[in-house]
């Protein structure tokens, strides 16, 4: 039985395995987008104003890290964070509003109501 290689000066190389792409990073801007949309939510039924600017900054960062994914800045799990941050965001906005609607409309009608519970 003969050796083909047996008189080969070269190593033989095993095959290398098939290396992984390099994940981007996830986005900064799609984190901090999803932590003010949800911020949003619960602040929204006890300081409305502050909801619509926690919302806003959510739907700015959201917009942002968007780009950064369709630009291949970030990686694709920032989209998903990112569009959890909008609607988060959008929601936190609009609730954030009624509620400051519902206020001025309760307090007109205090002030436009003429009896007082603490006499005449």
């Amino acid at each position: 039985m003969t050796d083909e290689f047996a008189g080969s000066d070269q190593p033989t190389a095993t095959p290398m395995p098939p290396q992984p792409e390099a994940q981007l990073p996830t986005s900064g801007k799609a984190i901090t987008s999803l932590v003010l949309g949800i911020l949003s939510l619960p602040s929204c039924f006890c300081f409305g104003l502050i909801a619509v600017l926690l919302g806003a900054g959510a739907v700015i960062f959201g917009i942002l890290a968007k780009k950064d994914v369709a630009e291949g800045r970030a990686g694709g799990a920032s989209s998903g964070l990112a569009l959890g941050g909008l609607i988060c965001g959008i929601v936190g906005i609009c609730l954030g509003l009624l509620y400051v609607v519902f206020f001025i409309i309760g307090m007109l009608a205090e002030a436009g109501s003429s009896s007082s519970p603490y006499g005449p």
